[in-house]
């Protein structure tokens, strides 16, 4: 149990998440970086989550508790273990505050836990959960109910702001979009850019790619609305037109999609073009962007799926990477369109084949992009991001304290 006197400035902290490490993307990063932002500022914090032992070991964060609890039902079921979960770590530790990284889950929880200990709390809102939850009357109740009762809400990217404003008019409570970041460092220095280039010859090992082809990589979970079979298909139009096209397609990652893709590289007549590097660890994935020249991820509308901002557009432009995307949800607001980025309507392959033929063709287009994505990554950091957060907290609880000397 957390001891001491806290004053506004210095925060005890619950940060409950349905997604935290060792559960891959990009909600799962969120979390994992609130709760150590907040932590290195000083803050008092506590993660409490689910179990996520089948996808790897438990991750730690320094000056920080990380609660994995043996929680494994799905969707309605869960609400109870997660609720009672909730309540009893605020009952308990009597934070602060309660920092919520996603709505999935424990957002009904925190609002009922929060409520009866007196203890203010926020939503991160990611867009996708906007979309799903709001179709239903009772869910988006629901929705409606925890939004209004928050402290503040927070949204990763000015797109989805627009989009709460517009699913929930009647909501009052401040929004703030607060986007995602990246640590800048990770992806330079020597040892990166050498592990890099280790990475770079491995893979043209596996796929007998020419010395000086051109490595197109997608980092990202394989799901259809990632856009990965819109690559492959783009790029089997341009080789059966360019049998010596010098590009090879990297695509790192894991997920339910895996095997439709390689079965479609196949049926492409490009499998030799196409290389399922698998999943990397988290500090081999700097390395990965540098073992590469384009990054390309050019996202669909699936189902309730929004790529509401697109965290690895940030990578991969801190590594120096030109990209190709979707003009869609978040995605415009990681990159600068014409200048670090091509981006492309939806589903349309034509505008990816002509996006890669400009990017692995034009050399000197490559190196302007390149170095103008290094400058645009700049301008994101996670050390912003967690003061903001940090602040519209402690804003909060300034607030609180002056209502209750008031009343």
């Amino acid at each position: 149990m957390w001891a001491g006197s806290v004053s506004y400035k210095l925060m005890k902290i619950i940060i409950p998440t349905t997604e935290f490490p060792p559960f891959p993307g990009g909600v799962s990063t969120v979390a994992y970086e609130q709760a150590s932002g907040l932590a290195n500022l000083g803050h008092k914090v506590r993660v409490e989550t689910i179990d996520f032992s089948k996808y790897g070991p438990p991750v730690a964060i320094e000056n920080a508790q990380v609660n994995y609890a043996p929680i494994h039902a799905r969707a309605i079921l869960r609400v109870a273990p997660l609720a009672a979960q909730v309540w009893s770590v605020c009952r308990r530790e009597r934070p602060d505050f309660i920092c919520c990284p996603t709505y999935r889950g424990y957002g009904l929880p925190v609002r009922f836990a929060a409520g009866a200990h007196g203890i203010p709390y926020s939503i991160f809102i990611h867009g996708t959960e906007l979309r799903s939850e709001s179709r239903r009357l009772a869910r988006r109740a629901v929705m409606k109910h925890v939004f209004a009762n928050a402290a503040f809400l927070a949204t990763n990217s000015e797109n989805s702001k627009r989009m709460l404003h517009h699913l929930f008019p009647e909501v009052t409570t401040p929004v703030s979009a607060i986007v995602p970041g990246v640590h800048f460092d990770r992806f330079q220095g020597e040892e990166v850019k050498r592990n890099g280039q280790r990475i770079r010859a491995e893979w043209f090992v596996r796929t007998s790619a020419a010395a000086d082809s051109i490595v197109l990589l997608s980092t990202c979970r394989l799901t259809r609305d990632k856009g990965i079979d819109y690559v492959l298909r783009a790029l089997s139009r341009i080789i059966h037109e360019h049998p010596d096209f010098p590009a090879v397609y990297v695509i790192v990652g894991s997920g339910p999609d895996s095997g439709r893709f390689k079965s479609l590289a196949h049926d492409l007549g490009i499998p030799q073009n196409v290389l399922f590097a698998g999943a990397l660890a988290y500090n081999d994935t700097p390395s990965a962007y540098h073992a590469s020249d384009v990054y390309i991820q050019p996202s669909q509308p699936a189902g309730d799926f929004l790529e509401s901002f697109g965290i690895s557009f940030i990578e991969a432009q801190a590594a120096g990477l030109p990209c190709i995307g979707s003009n869609w949800g978040g995605v415009p607001e990681a990159v600068i369109n014409g200048e670090t980025a091509i981006l492309v309507p939806t589903g349309d392959i034509d505008a990816i084949s002509d996006a890669i033929m400009k990017m692995v063709t034009e050399s000197e287009k490559r190196r302007q992009m390149s170095a103008k994505a290094k400058l645009n990554a700049e301008n994101f950091s996670w050390e912003l991001h967690v003061a903001k957060l940090a602040t519209e907290m402690e804003n909060t609880i300034y607030r609180h304290k002056r209502n209750n000397e008031q009343n």
